[in-house]
């Protein structure tokens, strides 16, 4: 019955074909958001977030060969992203450590329609989330800003899912401790 609806001459949308079809002006017209609101939530500052975007579409426009499931691009962007901001935290960890640079300014991190002592509050914990590390504050930042499940945590994270909890209690126990 079904072939009887299918035109013999119809093409089918093979993986082969889906992949020729996904030009990087597509990915970026439709994952730049969400990258640039995973940075924000990583990252805690628009410039770094704009940055985040440009870094992460110039290697997926590099390694747009290399990705063998079409249907899977989304988690594909996103795991580029994440480790590209997990780049940019430990660089900047280090910058601050080596150079003696100051930390980032999270003043401007809420919306300014957003109370002003929610926007202080916001600064405060982004100013508490550069003392965790890295992969703790990824992890925590995926669960809990971002409001990934557990197993795309692990996922994005490339860890199992046990490690991913661990991370999110360990970068949550250092919130609670520094923000009471």
């Amino acid at each position: 019955m079904a072939a009887l609806l299918v035109p013999e001459d119809a093409e089918q949308e093979t993986p082969s074909r889906k992949a020729e079809s996904l030009s990087i002006g597509a990915l970026f017209r439709t994952y730049a958001p969400m990258v640039g609101t995973l940075g924000m939530a990583m990252l805690g500052n628009r410039n770094d977030a704009d940055d985040l975007i440009q870094d992460v579409f110039m290697r997926a426009w590099r390694g747009i060969e290399t990705l063998r499931d079409p249907d899977a691009v989304k988690s594909w962007v996103m795991g580029i992203a994440v480790r590209t901001a997990r780049t940019r935290l430990r660089s900047r960890r280090l910058a601050r450590i080596w150079f003696g640079t100051e930390p980032a300014n999270f003043d401007q991190i809420g919306s300014h329609a957003a109370p002003p002592e929610d926007r202080v509050m916001l600064a405060r914990l982004f100013g508490v989330l550069e003392k965790v590390p890295a992969n703790s504050r990824m992890a925590w930042t995926l669960r809990y800003l971002h409001k990934e499940r557990l197993e795309d945590v692990a996922a994005l994270c490339g860890c199992a899912l046990s490690t991913a909890k661990r991370r999110i209690d360990a970068a949550h126990r250092i919130i609670m401790e520094k923000m009471t």
